[in-house]
Parts: structure tokens; C-alpha cells; sequence
């Protein structure tokens, strides 16, 4: 299945979970990562974010992401936002599957199988 076709949506179970007590957790919101041009709100963050993940990595932490991590609008496909922010993605993911991430879903994302499935992340 095509990543955002038009074709029948499948139904979502949301399960309830809890963030690890044993962890510090840390929240960030509203990134808009788009098509790394001028236009992309977050042009040019991108190492400052992976100074921050970079801690939360090393104090084994778990990221808990608001909503809004991904401007289609702006990126106009997820490959344009892929290629402009490879490697924060990449870190993101490795993340993801070592300490967990957890993303909770906002009016504005578009579909929830990019930040399930391709990001690994607890949605």
C-alpha cells in the first residue's frame, strides 16, 4: 500500500499506554520539518535538534513528540522532507527502537503509518 493513497482508511485501535517511569522523558512539539528550503519553517534547525537528541540519547530518555512533526503542506511528499532531513529522521528511528518515542497525534498529521511504521515510533 502506497504511503498517503486514496484508498479505503483502516480503521485505528488506540491503545492506551504509559510513559516509562523509570525514564526522564522530554516533549517537544510543532517541529514542521519540510522540504529544506526556504520556505521549510525548520530550515536550518536541524543540528540543534540533534544536539538535544543527541542527550536524550546519551541519558537513555524517553522523547515524547506533540503533533505536528511533519509539514506536508509545506514539503508537498514525505520524500522531500526525508531527503532534506535524512539524518534527523534517521536518528529519530534508531531512537525510537532503542529508548522509544512516542508521537501523539495532532489534526494536522496527515497519516499515522509514516510515524508508526517507517519511524518505528509508539503513535
Amino acid at each position: 500500500m502506497a504511503l498517503f493513497s486514496r484508498s479505503k482508511p483502516i480503521p485505528l485501535s488506540i491503545e492506551k499506554k504509559n510513559l516509562p517511569k523509570d525514564k526522564k522523558t522530554y516533549f517537544i512539539s510543532s517541529l514542521y520539518l519540510g522540504d529544506g528550503t526556504r520556505s521549510d519553517s525548520f530550515m536550518n534547525k536541524d543540528n540543534h535538534l540533534m544536539d538535544l537528541l543527541k542527550k536524550i540519547d546519551s541519558e537513555d530518555a524517553h522523547l515524547v513528540i506533540i503533533g505536528d512533526a511533519i509539514d506536508l503542506h509545506q514539503a508537498w511528499s514525505i520524500s522531500r522532507v526525508i531527503k532534506a532531513h535524512a539524518r534527523l529522521l534517521s536518528t529519530l528511528s534508531r531512537m525510537a527502537n532503542k529508548s522509544g518515542v512516542t508521537y501523539i497525534w495532532s489534526s494536522n498529521d496527515s497519516d499515522i503509518s509514516l510515524f508508526r511504521d517507517m519511524l518505528q515510533f509508539d503513535v
